[in-house]
């Protein structure tokens, strides 16, 4: 079975653009969040530093992402869409241990993963952060196994009416549970936990 390499890129060094509004100040923003999201951590991860390196103002980063959980979310979405966008490998379970196994890679060795743990524990005691993970961040990351549900339906794998919320759901918790006890190292359980669910959904 085929894996991705996850190659992580330095961003290019820019030079400060001031306040103004534009795809650059947009550019420059994400890219200082990167840059310090990576050096320092999420507990570093401040949007003083990010507005001071970007040489954008707070208020301007505020207005976009709605503070900080809003911009590391923004990160993620850029950093993770080409490593869990699954190919055909003609086969469910195949995809699902490509696309799981995949995801626990860029969690374990980029600097995301353990900013999205401590965003899940954030989101415990800020409602603004619980609405962002809830309204923004799940839905685009149930879009990746809910793509391959839809392609095994195509196959013929699955019934035509085939309703993929609830095994997209458990997929969700397999992998966050490995990610907030830190097990994502432990891929050996990836593939029997697919097998299992695969078949059950192949009988259902």
């Amino acid at each position: 079975m085929k894996t991705t390499e996850i190659v992580l890129k330095k961003p290019k060094q820019r030079k400060s653009i001031g306040p103004t509004r534009s795809p650059e100040t947009r550019r420059a923003i994400v890219e200082a969040a990167r840059e310090i999201l990576t050096s320092e951590g999420y507990g570093g991860f401040t949007l003083d530093a990010v507005a001071k390196r970007a040489g954008a103002s707070k208020p301007t980063i505020y207005k976009w992402w709605q503070g900080k959980p809003g911009l590391l979310i923004e990160i993620y979405d850029q950093e993770s869409e080409a490593l869990l966008t699954t190919p055909d490998l003609g086969s469910l379970a195949d995809e699902l241990v490509w696309l799981i196994r995949n995801l626990w890679r860029f969690w374990r060795i980029t600097a995301c993963g353990a900013a999205l743990r401590s965003l899940i524990a954030e989101a415990q005691h800020d409602g603004a952060a619980l609405a962002l993970v809830k309204d923004r961040l799940l839905p685009q990351r149930r879009s990746y196994p809910l793509s391959v549900f839809e392609r095994a339906k195509a196959r013929g794998e699955l019934d035509a009416d085939f309703d993929p919320t609830d095994a997209t759901d458990l997929l969700t918790a397999f992998s966050w549970y490995h990610l907030v006890t830190d097990t994502l190292d432990r891929e050996k359980d990836i593939e029997p936990a697919v097998a299992m669910i695969a078949a059950g959904l192949r009988g259902a």
